[in-house]
């Protein structure tokens, strides 16, 4: 993906260019044409067919210039499957060119094999908290009284592996109560306020009306807005600044263990267990305690998701990559 200043052109039957482009080629057109052809690619954005004002990615309107020069390009033959490659002109950057975007159907299914000697896997399955909530008070509190509510219900007289198993129960039905879960969508920046919402929603109706109309007027209303969504977001991210540096306090409890980390095997963030109420911390020193005494260790504190990361030099030798392994954040304490 990416602006290439090439126009492929359009071709029936062709395995690279589709029919839906534009008629025009160039030198660099097909340059990249036969560079595809060498590594079995094929440039997606002919194969759907769309408006000119969804196909044409550059646009010069005091000239009345307009051409296919940003691709979306993918292997021949490929699991994923490419659904759609349109252009939409409503997201602006200050840029002549216009967003590409291309819809994706990708079968992704993660395994973690738990060892040889056991022979079976499992899916992982990640549980995204909405952490955030933890600022507010009132959240924390309803967090403390549901999982205190739920522990005292835990019975000490078991086995290890059974007392983590219900603590790590309670942890997370807790959080789906009093947090929820994260939405995928979900704006995290602290300092998009209502009054940043408001002045870009703003900008944005001005942008969209100056692309039907085409006018200076509109032009300059448009710049104009602009200019004032970026003071207001300068400002709102400076004032959120200086009050997050006023309120800083760090708590002496598990003071070592930093937030918004993998949460490893048990998928519980520390985050839950630093907002837990007292009760949470009686029962993980007698969960501590009955480990130390020789009873089994709780099965997702044997566990560890090892990921291979790339250093230097060739990304075909194994010697090029360092492992890092994620334990349960509850076994680190």
């Amino acid at each position: 993906m990416g602006d290439l200043n090439a126009r492929t052109g359009s071709k029936d039957n062709d395995t690279i260019v589709g029919k839906y482009g534009e008629q025009i080629t160039n030198t660099n057109g097909q340059r990249l044409v036969d560079l595809c052809h060498g590594l079995s690619l094929k440039i997606m954005n002919g194969f759907f067919p769309h408006k000119n004002i969804h196909k044409f990615t550059w646009t010069q309107p005091t000239r009345k210039l307009s051409s296919i020069i940003d691709y979306i390009i993918m292997k021949q033959r490929s699991r994923i499957n490419n659904l759609d490659v349109r252009v939409y002109r409503g997201s602006e950057c200050g840029s002549d060119h216009h967003l590409v975007v291309t819809r994706l159907e990708i079968n992704y299914r993660r395994k973690i094999s738990r060892g040889e000697d056991e022979g079976n896997n499992y899916t992982l399955v990640e549980r995204k908290y909405n952490l955030d909530s933890f600022r507010d008070e009132s959240t924390q509190f309803l967090y403390k009284l549901r999982l205190a509510t739920k522990l005292q219900q835990v019975q000490k007289e078991q086995s290890a592996r059974e007392l983590y198993n219900e603590i790590k129960t309670c942890i997370h039905e807790a959080a789906e109560e009093a947090l929820g879960r994260k939405r995928k969508l979900q704006r995290n920046s602290e300092w998009w306020t209502k009054q940043v919402e408001e002045v870009v929603r703003e900008k944005k109706r001005a942008y969209h009306h100056w692309l039907s109309t085409k006018k200076d007027e509109d032009r300059k209303i448009y710049v104009e807005l602009n200019r004032k969504a970026k003071r207001q977001v300068e400002r709102s991210k400076n004032e959120r600044w200086e009050k997050t540096c006023e309120e800083v306090e760090i708590k002496k409890a598990l003071k070592e263990s930093k937030n918004k980390k993998a949460a490893g095997p048990g998928d519980i963030p520390i985050e839950l267990i630093k907002n837990a109420p007292e009760i949470l911390l009686e029962l993980i020193k007698e969960l501590f305690n009955k480990c130390i005494h020789g009873d089994q260790v709780p099965e997702d504190w044997n566990l560890g998701y090892i990921s291979s990361i790339y250093k230097k030099g060739d990304k075909k030798l194994c010697q090029n990559y360092r492992d890092i392994t994620v334990i349960s954040a509850m076994g680190r304490l």
